[in-house]
């Protein structure tokens, strides 16, 4: 698993990542990956610092993490070139799926939307600067979970 955790300084800087996200989100299907991109909203990083975290966790099945390293790599730059972005940690972490996909216990108090569900993969493929607008909107509306 490729696992890159993002604090964004801006709504603008958290479209930029997500459009470099769908730009990108194709180049893993050769490898089977699943993809998950989540967005924390008005996140305080430090007493007066505030901004939204990104996290971008992608599962590899049956590659090394070299291989997950490199198959990543040209997300991460563009990630790197967008302002007001700064890049937390990334990782790379092998292991069998179950022990990474498992949580050890119930999340509460979380108020997750998975876009995979919501929007069809023919949008994602075809009008990806629509999934781009429609994620704006919601960041803009503040009705991405804070």
């Amino acid at each position: 698993m490729h696992k890159a955790s993002l604090f964004s300084t801006t709504n603008s800087s958290t479209v930029a990542i997500m459009a470099a996200h769908k730009r990108h989100l194709y180049d893993w299907e050769d490898y089977s990956a699943g993809n998950y991109l989540f967005v924390v909203t008005d996140y305080e990083a430090s007493p007066g610092v505030r901004g939204n975290i990104v996290l971008i966790m992608t599962l590899f099945p049956n590659a090394t993490g070299d291989v997950a390293d490199s198959v990543m790599q040209s997300l991460m730059q563009d990630i790197n070139a967008v302002d007001g972005v700064m890049v937390i940690s990334v990782d790379t972490i092998t292991g069998t799926a179950n022990d990474l996909v498992t949580v050890p216990d119930d999340q509460l108090g979380t108020n997750n939307v998975l876009g995979s569900r919501l929007i069809p993969d023919g949008i994602f493929r075809n009008n990806a600067d629509d999934v781009v607008q429609l994620y704006e909107e919601l960041l803009q509306d503040s009705r991405i979970s804070k």
